[in-house]
């Protein structure tokens, strides 16, 4: 099961403002901005939420198959890269890397996967046509 989590392609990932660091050094920290830690906090909290819930839900249905419920995964797609600044990218990433349990995607890489699956897709119909 995926737990998923809409923000909008707007929607902010880092703060524009220095959090430590000086610029002449190369050494520019940006914290996440409130839109993306409060998307984080409301998966996080979505996540463990239906996990209860769906060990309740399994239990009631009769027929359903039971699944651990530590398989539910979660996701949040978020804002786009493409407004960050290099040093803001640096951040973003290693705050994205330091997360456990679900994903952080930003619509401009969701549509670059898109991208790359119509292509792997359309060759994989060349390859069966031939």
């Amino acid at each position: 099961m995926l737990v998923l989590e809409l923000k909008t392609p707007k929607a902010k990932l880092s703060s524009s403002k220095i959090y430590r660091g000086a610029e002449e050094h190369g050494s520019d920290v940006y914290a996440p901005h409130e839109d993306l830690s409060g998307a984080v906090a409301q998966l996080l909290s979505q996540l463990a939420s239906s996990r209860e819930d769906f060990r309740l839900i399994l239990q009631r249905t009769r027929a359903a198959e039971m699944i651990e419920p530590s398989t539910v995964i979660g996701a949040l797609i978020i804002g786009t890269l493409t407004e960050l600044s290099a040093e803001q990218k640096v951040s973003f990433e290693l705050y994205r890397q330091s997360l456990h349990g679900f994903q952080i995607l930003t619509y401009d890489e969701l549509l670059e996967r898109l991208k790359m699956l119509v292509v792997m897709l359309r060759a994989d119909e060349g390859e069966r046509d031939s």
